[in-house]
């Protein structure tokens, strides 16, 4: 299925890591050429985070990690999207890898072979999206932040219910707005003790998304904001608490 949204994929990593993403207009460059030799698009995920990190690993997960020329280059070569490719690993140890399947958001299985080996037996299905993949590494150094918190939940590519805007706005009155590429804004409120943020597709937009961002100081502070966000569209189901403090009051 084709991603209409504007919306950044990684939009979560950033709010999480409370980075702006820059662009490489180097790295832009290469994967353009290389997609005009494959004819056809790198997947939109991988590109996305590659452009915005010049094409490096963005947290120091790996021993070594294949640079994104290694990997277009070998990609460009196949007659169609279909193959396994190593993205980086531990010397003497495991690697990752990522399936190239013709889709936007590929799957990633990790721990398996040694470096560079490819993976054996490996069931269709197996493994998570790279946006959840580069997510569960983002996690893994958001103790790096100032003033970090546990607190905190989040959803991506959520269906945008565009009235949800201006019930925020109510009650916590006019956002913040900054203009991103693409027709995305990102709307963010900072009441007492907390960050409710959402960055979206213009609500004009053919089946908007956003992703959202809802940091609370204290428990009482995002058991609030649950009540005011959980009767939205799909928020209810979809936000998600990725750490045992803030599940407790979530899920509670």
């Amino acid at each position: 299925m084709s991603r209409t949204s504007r919306v950044p994929y990684h939009q979560n990593v950033y709010d999480l890591l409370g980075i702006e993403p820059a662009v490489c207009p180097d790295v832009r460059g290469v994967i353009d050429a290389h997609e005009r030799t494959a004819r056809r698009s790198f997947p939109a995920a991988i590109r996305e985070l590659y452009i915005a990190t010049g094409g490096t690993d963005p947290f120091g997960t790996y021993d070594y990690i294949y640079p994104a020329e290694t990997i277009l280059s070998a990609w460009a070569l196949w007659p169609r999207d279909e193959g396994w490719l190593c993205i980086g690993g531990f010397k003497g140890q495991t690697s990752d890898f990522v399936r190239f399947d013709g889709t936007a958001d590929p799957v990633v299985v990790a721990n398996v072979g040694s470096l560079g080996e490819a993976p054996a037996r490996l069931e269709r299905g197996a493994g998570e999206r790279y946006t959840d993949y580069i997510f569960g590494d983002a996690c893994g150094v958001r103790d790096d932040r100032p003033e970090a918190s546990d607190l905190w939940v989040c959803a991506r590519d959520e269906p945008l219910a565009v009235p949800v805007i201006d019930f925020l706005a109510e009650q916590f009155g006019d956002p913040e707005r900054t203009p991103r590429d693409g027709d995305v804004t990102t709307y963010t409120w900072r009441p007492d003790g907390g960050t409710l943020r959402v960055t979206a597709d213009d609500p004009a937009h053919p089946d908007p998304l956003g992703a959202w961002w809802v940091h609370a100081a204290t428990a009482e502070q995002l058991a609030e904001f649950a009540r005011l966000l959980r009767p939205w569209g799909t928020l209810g189901r979809t936000l998600r608490a990725d750490t045992d403090e803030a599940r407790a009051v979530w899920e509670g």
